[in-house]
């Protein structure tokens, strides 16, 4: 099949982006520049403007494209973005598009990783990334990245420090227990086993999940079975708090359901 314009720009954003071109070292495991480890985003390049590798570059750029294709409303968000690869792609899959209506946001502390905090977190204990200065990456060296491309502009947000990730005090609470809730895996079965009934067609929407789950009472879940080939294979849920965006979430849990079920058997 022949490559568009577009195909061939992106091919090469993305070549670029994972330093496949010049085969920097990595710097974590150190050592040499090896193919299939960058194609498989299992290091820390030296220079490359992401660790994420060529193959997740490619799904990313799939799912963006099928975003804009399929005309599903919403921006782009990467929360943690290192040296700002992902981002940069996105911001290159809306100009290869031609895309002027949706924003790339770029959350991170831009200050590296906080200390474990096991206490709280218990999955931290004897895992300190915080350690590692090398991800730690200022701002105006991400701003710079993006320069580069000559995809700096209006469409590209920066959203520095953890706190900025949550709007208000309230919010700040009910995500602290969110995350302390989804630590427990069983606790995430039962509720979705609750919630989501194996027979439902629809999207489902449940405004506060005390029933099951006090901690979650004031949180909201909308979510739907995911099915292969007719057959529930799991669940696909977004919690979040009550002011969410219903109608842009429904549809996009619901579009997600869909391109689950696509994919998986297009692969079988």
């Amino acid at each position: 099949m022949q490559r568009t314009p577009r195909d061939l720009y992106l091919d090469l954003l993305i070549q670029v982006l994972t330093n496949m071109i010049y085969k920097d070292n990595s710097m974590y495991p150190l050592g040499r520049f090896r193919r299939e480890v960058r194609l498989t985003g299992q290091d820390w390049p030296m220079f490359a403007h992401t660790m994420v590798g060529v193959r997740r570059l490619e799904n990313l750029r799939e799912l963006a494209q099928a975003v804009i294709d399929e005309n599903i409303p919403g921006d782009f968000i990467e929360t943690g973005v290192w040296r700002g690869g992902c981002c940069i792609l996105l911001r290159g899959i809306l100009a290869a598009n031609g895309s002027t209506d949706r924003k790339v946001y770029a959350a991170d502390s831009f200050a590296g990783l906080p200390p474990p905090d096991p206490l709280a977190y218990p999955a931290d204990a004897g895992f300190d990334l915080s350690q590692y200065k090398q991800l730690a990456v200022p701002l105006d060296k991400v701003k710079e990245n993006f320069a580069s491309y000559g995809l700096l502009d209006e469409q590209v947000v920066f959203v520095e420090g953890a706190s900025n990730l949550v709007a208000n005090e309230q919010d700040r609470s009910r995500l602290q227990e969110l995350l302390q809730a989804l630590e427990q895996k069983q606790r995430l079965v039962e509720l979705l086993g609750a919630y989501l009934d194996a027979k439902q067609e629809a999207v489902r929407v449940v405004i506060g999940l005390d029933e099951a789950q006090p901690s979650m009472r004031n949180l909201v879940l909308i979510g739907t079975p995911a099915r292969v080939g007719g057959e529930v294979m799991g669940s696909l849920a977004v919690l979040g708090p009550p002011r969410i965006d219903y109608q842009h979430t429904i549809t996009a849990v619901s579009y997600i359901a869909r391109l689950f079920d696509k994919i998986l058997n297009e692969n079988e």
